[in-house]
């Protein structure tokens, strides 16, 4: 793992390595701005680390939500249309 985060580090990637949910939970936090715009283009792991409710109770950020009641990845296409 170690040397898989080095070469992602290599590439440019800010990359990090965490052992718990809440570690990752903490790391991906630091990352979060006053007045930043945040998208989210669909993850569990947002939502099982607790990001997910973090980022829609923050009130100084514009979020992206794909969660969000309206807003659909696909486009406004059914699944079965999308190739």
């Amino acid at each position: 793992m170690k040397e898989f985060i080095e070469t992602l580090k290599s590439c440019g990637y800010d990359a990090h390595f965490v052992k718990t949910k809440e570690e990752a939970f903490d790391l991906s936090k630091t990352y979060i701005k006053s007045n930043m715009s945040v998208g989210l283009g669909g993850s569990e792991t947002v939502k099982e680390i607790g990001l997910l409710d973090y980022l829609v109770n923050k009130k100084d950020i514009t979020l992206h939500n794909q969660y969000e009641a309206g807003i659909s990845i696909s486009l406004g296409f059914p699944h079965s249309d999308i190739v």
